[in-house]
């Protein structure tokens, strides 16, 4: 016979972290636990710049041409999001796709 196993959903350290701020500001149950956490004070505590469930180490480092790069993608995306009708078009941004 085989046991069917279930698979095991393992927490990142990061959102472990989330979840011991979580605890130590009363737990879920308590009443406004996240203005707690934002608010928390204890600078001393390891974990402290974890706090939110995110690495603050963890940045992109680009340099000036990558973001304007990137910028520029984005303004593309945007741009055809109103053509399409997403977002909302108007016709001087009808007129820009045609160079």
């Amino acid at each position: 016979m085989t046991q069917q196993r279930k698979s095991i959903k393992h927490k990142t350290p990061v959102k472990a972290m989330r979840d011991k701020c979580i605890e130590c500001m009363g737990g879920k149950d308590s009443e406004d636990y996240r203005r707690r956490i934002k608010e928390c004070v204890s600078v001393d505590c390891p974990i402290f710049a974890f706090r939110f469930g995110k690495d603050p180490h963890r940045h992109p480092n680009l340099s000036n041409d990558q973001r304007k790069r990137m910028a520029n993608r984005m303004d593309k995306v945007n741009l055809a999001r109103r053509i399409v009708g997403k977002i909302g078009a108007n016709s001087n941004d009808i007129d820009a796709t045609d160079t």
